[in-house]
């Protein structure tokens, strides 16, 4: 079983990185933007928050993306390394809900995944799947702000292998959000994807957030 990178321990700590399948504590919600790194841990924390895909933003910085989900898949985010003016702090990018995770990334795309064979979602994904290291790793229901209020919004996606191949970065992926009709906007491209072990495999063994 793949051992969790150390990139990836240096963002959240070890303890957050391995986290426990702990309930999530709603009170302690994490707020969107950049904030210092020790309080969006401790809100890791409180949260019980684990982490299930780890990846990099391709730009010169390459700041490290995370995602993740507390036990029964009702909060999650993704995370960034801050750049720039925010060097030091750890950035909630997305708030989302609904977590999935593809039980077996190496066989057909999960239904969860699928809006409908006419949809430009669908079509991207199956022109994407043209290429071998094509997965879907993760799926989730977006939570935006509204005047203060979460509201589930568009469905995202989580892939790798969905951007032209790059030695530097390997695995590339995107991070696409699905609007209205089936409209598709990848949002965030990504590089070097992969699970975060045990993690992953053991939210995927949870029938309850598994199609």
């Amino acid at each position: 079983m793949a051992k969790t990178s150390e990139t990836t321990k240096a963002l959240l700590g070890t303890a957050f990185a391995l986290g426990a399948m702990t309930v999530a504590n709603d009170a302690m919600a994490l707020e969107r933007g950049c904030q210092d790194a020790n309080v969006v841990r401790a809100g890791m924390a409180a949260e019980g928050k684990f982490v299930l895909v780890s990846a990099i933003r391709p730009i010169p910085a390459q700041p490290r993306n995370i995602f993740t989900s507390n036990a029964n898949g009702t909060v999650g985010y993704n995370i960034e390394q801050g750049t720039g003016d925010a060097v030091g702090k750890l950035c909630v990018r997305i708030k989302y809900t609904d977590i999935k995770v593809n039980s077996d990334p190496n066989l057909a795309t999960p239904s969860w995944a699928l809006f409908g064979a006419n949809t430009t979602h669908d079509q991207w994904l199956r022109q994407t799947q043209e290429r071998v290291d094509n997965r879907v790793l993760m799926g989730a229901t977006v939570l935006r702000d509204v005047n203060g209020q979460d509201v589930r919004g568009g469905f995202m996606m989580v892939t790798r292998g969905t951007v032209e191949r790059d030695v530097t970065l390997n695995n590339g992926g995107a991070v696409s959000l699905t609007i209205n009709d089936g409209e598709i906007r990848p949002t965030l491209l990504l590089g070097n994807v992969e699970k975060v072990q045990p993690n992953y495999d053991l939210y995927a063994s949870r029938t309850t957030q598994v199609e």
